[in-house]
């Protein structure tokens, strides 16, 4: 299952690309159906679990309880999605709150922009540490200033505080 990962991570967005020698279209279609049951079979199996997905996407899924179910445990219910997929999945962590950010052109959050408090860990002197995971906003890129990255972590920082997007 592990090279099966990692010819499909590696090979992935050349196969949809129009110009590559050895790109294939109906390849790049079939690993997207191929991933697309994936997901469906975590999905079903995780509501049947008692948990209410609330966003997936390739490698992440994110969950929150159902409201009036009793839940599995996340570990048992992933190291059976694992079993059944024959792909190893991994229960990264619990987050006391997560935010998508919103895209440009709607109000539905992106899939890829998101931030995060995970559930026991405490902030460092400065910045966020590991306690809040963020992917795909500018204090998480190289090229942004290192100002720019302070703000924005004290504003996650007020966030957590406060709950409140008002606060920011």
């Amino acid at each position: 299952s592990s090279a099966i990962k990692w010819i499909l991570v590696s090979c992935f967005g050349y196969q949809g690309f129009s110009n590559a020698k050895f790109g294939r279209i109906e390849c790049h279609e079939a690993i997207n159906a191929y991933a697309r049951e994936l997901l469906l079979d975590a999905k079903a199996a995780l509501e049947d679990a008692g948990w209410r997905v609330v966003h997936g996407i390739v490698d992440s899924v994110w969950v929150t309880p159902a409201e009036g179910r009793e839940q599995r445990p996340l570990t048992a219910v992933a190291d059976e999605i694992s079993r059944d997929a024959g792909i190893e999945l991994e229960y990264e962590c619990a987050f006391d709150w997560v935010a998508f950010c919103p895209m440009r052109s709607s109000e539905s959050g992106a899939l890829t922009r998101y931030f995060g408090k995970r559930r026991g860990e405490e902030y460092p002197e400065t910045g966020l540490g590991d306690a809040v995971k963020t992917r795909g906003i500018e204090g998480r890129q190289r090229s942004t200033p290192e100002w720019v990255e302070g703000v924005q972590a004290e504003a996650l920082r007020a966030f957590d505080e406060t709950r409140s997007p008002e606060a920011v």
